[in-house]
C-alpha cells in the first residue's frame, strides 16, 4: 500500500488576505497530554507576548469540543 499522494495545489494557490492579522491569537489545549495549559500561556506570552485564550481538548485540531473551539476562531477574527 504506502502513503497516498499528496495534492501539491495549495503551493500554487495565491494567500487570500493581504496582510496578517494586526494582534497575535493563541488557543490552548486545556487537556493536553505533552504541553500543559500553564506552559503554553507561558509560551505564549515569553515568546510572542501573546495572552493565550480559548480553552480546548487535547488536541487542539482534533478537539473534542468542536463548537468551543470554532467560536474561539470566530472571536478571534472578529477582535
Amino acid at each position: 500500500m504506502g502513503e497516498p499522494e499528496q495534492s501539491d495545489v495549495i503551493v500554487h494557490c495565491e494567500c487570500p488576505f493581504e496582510s496578517w492579522p494586526a494582534s497575535v491569537t493563541v488557543i490552548t489545549g486545556r487537556d493536553d497530554r505533552f504541553f500543559t495549559c500553564d506552559f503554553q500561556r507561558r509560551l505564549a506570552m515569553d515568546r510572542l507576548g501573546a495572552e493565550a485564550t480559548g480553552d480546548a481538548g487535547h488536541l487542539v485540531a482534533l478537539s473534542g469540543r468542536p463548537a468551543e473551539l470554532t467560536a474561539a476562531f470566530v472571536d478571534a477574527a472578529h477582535s
